[in-house]
């Protein structure tokens, strides 16, 4: 018998879209993150890794990557088909650390063309079997956004770190402005609420370009206070965040 989702999953998800649901909240729930596709070293099969994603290795091959599609992510999507709280699927975050392409690393080994086979199949399955909720999928950088704009995403999503763009020669202005004639609504996904190594960095300038550029909106990390590892990037801080939203208009936070 196939192995899926079981009901104890199913009840949580069910739980969290419905205090979703009673907040007028809408919910992006990310499918995958860039650990599962990564290749691990011999030392790191043995640590926390392994033992936090033990299903990793079905993404290693076609036949575990069917299998993942048909019997846990085809029902999951028919189980909360149309559900009001939920905004979109992300099919994966920041898949490019695991890409050649994109990250030199040896434990970067999932061919490009391989990802994007496998994303769009999610992505189409998310249109034929979650009854009208958006595909997306949340790119580690804006200037790889374009590589999944032809893949059948409902809305393009790139996260922003200030300390990985110190190499561009443009301002995240700059780097919005250049995302011109792009099919899909842009999002940006993940956006620091500070970020110490950036001194001129500014959580409402961020957002200020994001709106002027004309974006869909913007994701902020993080909403509640920081874990030990990214500490440094802090909260949001209501009031600062309420001062900008009486400044604009028609632009999601």
């Amino acid at each position: 018998m196939p192995v899926g989702p079981d009901d104890r999953f199913f009840a949580d998800m069910a739980a969290a879209l419905d205090l979703a649901s009673q907040s007028h909240l809408p919910v992006c729930f990310s499918l995958f993150d860039f650990l599962w596709l990564q290749t691990r070293d011999a030392k790191s099969q043995t640590g926390d890794a392994t033992a936090t994603f033990p299903h990793r290795y079905a993404l290693r091959s076609a036949g575990g990557r069917e299998a993942l599609l048909q019997h846990v992510l085809i029902p999951l999507f028919r189980e909360f088909r149309g559900h009001t709280a939920l905004f979109a699927w992300e099919i994966v975050n920041e898949p490019e650390w695991a890409i050649p392409e994109f990250q030199r690393s040896q434990q970067a080994t999932l061919s490009f063309a391989d990802a994007r086979v496998f994303f769009a199949e999610i992505a189409q399955a998310v249109h034929e079997e979650s009854g009208g909720v958006r595909a997306t999928l949340g790119s580690a950088r804006l200037q790889w956004l374009r590589a999944w704009s032809e893949i059948g995403l409902d809305i393009l999503q790139a996260h922003c770190d200030p300390q990985l763009e110190k190499n561009q020669d443009r301002s995240l202005a700059g780097q919005l402005a250049r995302l011109t004639r792009l099919a899909q609504p842009t999002w940006l996904g993940e956006l620091p609420a500070r970020d110490p190594s950036v001194p001129d960095y500014s959580l409402e300038a961020a957002l200020t370009a994001c709106r002027d550029a004309g974006l869909a909106g913007a994701a902020i990390w993080r909403w509640r206070p920081p874990e030990p590892a990214d500490v440094a990037f802090g909260s949001v801080e209501p009031r600062t965040l309420s001062a900008w939203l009486f400044q604009t208009s028609e632009f999601r936070v």
